[in-house]
């Protein structure tokens, strides 16, 4: 099109062309469509800055945000303008600047406006975790919104369990269903379930699973990966590994995040017959290619006393960082192989990895069983 000579400023044709590559993921022909436009609508530039956020870009989401708003090119953002651009903050966990957009949103009149106090919420809630000021900033726009949808409770109540205020997130979700008439939806549930999982106090996020399924809602890979995790996470192993035979029933199947909180659990029970079945669910999933995984894969044959098998799940691995070779290294060490443990170490230096405090750790603890010998 851009070589057969027609008009750029047919906007509505090029607008949509620059949605359909952005949302394919090809941002640099989105780019590229878009920088023909004379005049870009609304539409092409939200796209644009979706389209880097997306991408990861969000430097970049923030960049095409400020130009819209010095009105370079005669558009000024619009409602989804803001709510995307606070995506790109969140991405950045950059506060400050979201408040500037805030502050921008109130000036132009578009605070009101449900999709934008919605991402201002969401926004404080991600970029205030760990502190309450952003906590409170949310609560403060929340109360005095005059409408309010089922993302504005279901953000809210996010931020309050994501900060383990599970009192006030319960309140919340009371109120929702009872006080505004609004039926929570699966992220909504999803957000409660969570927040109990991290507790230690677990029971109460199995209750929430089965409200959840008395509701006619189904809980899904979030939901069950959450628990698998919180389990873990409290030393409740063999229930955790449990719950997988349940899930898959269910016709859920599991991910890396389900992976990943699976594995420290094998671990923890020294259980090598359960590794090797959550190690056959990683090759039959397909989750193998994950250097995360199977480095936590290495890890688990080493605490479950069998570092053949923890070998060749290194040896197999196309792509290795630090931490992979320490988990090799730290097997070898701990099951007496100290000859393949510094010839390892070696490897490791050769190979261009940074030497961590770590592989030293390990290293002296080589030296000893022969010393009681004498050597």
């Amino acid at each position: 099109m851009l070589l057969s000579g027609i008009d750029p400023d047919r906007g509505p044709l090029y607008s949509k062309l620059v949605a359909l590559y952005a949302s394919c993921g090809d941002g640099e022909s989105s780019a590229l469509l878009f920088r023909a436009l004379h005049k870009p609508t609304a539409f092409a530039w939200n796209w644009i800055i979706l389209a880097s956020a997306f991408r990861g870009d969000h430097s970049r989401a923030l960049r095409s945000f400020a130009q819209m708003l010095r009105g370079v090119t005669g558009v000024r953002p619009n409602e989804r303008s803001f709510a995307y651009a606070l995506k790109a903050c969140v991405g950045l966990l950059d506060i400050k600047r979201g408040k500037e957009l805030h502050c921008v949103a109130t000036a132009s009149g578009l605070e009101p406006d449900v999709s934008v106090a919605n991402a201002l919420i969401d926004m404080y809630c991600k970029c205030g975790v760990g502190g309450s000021v952003g906590l409170e900033l949310a609560r403060r726009l929340f109360d005095k919104m005059p409408e309010r949808s089922v993302v504005t409770w279901t953000c809210m109540i996010s931020g309050y369990s994501c900060a383990g205020n599970l009192e006030e997130a319960w309140v919340l979700f009371e109120s929702m269903k009872y006080c505004a008439g609004i039926v929570p939806n699966g992220f909504t549930w999803n957000a409660m379930i969570a927040g109990y999982a991290r507790n230690p106090e677990f029971g109460s996020a199995f209750r929430l699973l089965k409200e959840m399924k008395d509701e006619g809602l189904e809980p899904d890979l979030v939901s069950w990966n959450a628990v698998v995790a919180g389990l873990s996470r409290n030393g409740r192993n063999f229930e955790a590994l449990g719950l997988l035979g349940e899930m898959i029933a269910t016709g859920i199947r599991p991910n890396a995040v389900t992976i990943a909180g699976l594995l420290p659990a094998c671990g923890k029970i020294g259980s090598l017959r359960k590794g090797k079945e959550v190690h056959g669910l990683i090759y039959r999933a397909e989750l193998h290619a994950n250097v995360f995984t199977e480095t936590a894969l290495v890890d688990v044959y080493s605490k479950c006393g069998s570092p053949g098998h923890a070998r060749r799940v290194f040896d197999r691995m196309e792509v290795k960082n630090a931490t992979t070779y320490n988990a090799m290294i730290g097997c070898h060490g701990k099951h007496g192989e100290v000859e393949e443990s510094i010839a390892l170490f070696g490897r490791m230096r050769r190979e261009g990895f940074g030497v961590a405090r770590r592989s030293h750790v390990h290293l002296p603890s080589l030296c000893l069983p022969p010393c009681r010998f004498g050597r």
